[in-house]
């Protein structure tokens, strides 16, 4: 039960940095960050090219569904954005509404921080943790 707690405090954590960033590189760093620390935890590596590939598609992931990040990568109240908040909702099973903008960015950043961890753990062939 404790390890599930310390993990989802991180989880929050995590959510709350991936909502600072304010730029592409910023993303990058975050994402690549992220999939380091997860494989850590695993005490697992994960091959160069595979992890490059993990990190190029979960940034895709990221921009594609995190509102937040749409508005801080421009895409503030255009279609993008909508697009992405409906994409979030469907993907990681988050009912937005009634949720402020605040609350529904930060939960479906740490549904993708929880989803971005397993996806590591998979990759470097770790069991998954509940």
């Amino acid at each position: 039960m404790h390890h599930r707690l310390a993990a989802t405090s991180r989880n929050s954590e995590l959510a709350a940095a991936l909502l600072d960033v304010v730029s592409e590189s910023e993303l990058d760093e975050y994402v690549s960050a992220l999939v380091g620390e997860a494989a850590r935890s695993a005490g697992r590596r994960i091959p160069v090219e595979a992890r490059r590939a993990l990190v190029a598609s979960l940034r895709r992931t990221a921009e594609r569904t995190l509102p937040a990040l749409s508005v801080a990568l421009g895409d503030e109240g255009t279609p993008e954005e909508r697009v992405a908040t409906q994409t979030a909702a469907r993907i990681f099973g988050v009912e937005t509404e009634g949720m402020s903008p605040e609350d529904r960015d930060f939960e479906i950043a740490r549904r993708f921080v929880g989803f971005a961890r397993a996806a590591t753990l998979r990759a470097a062939g770790a069991p998954a943790r509940s």
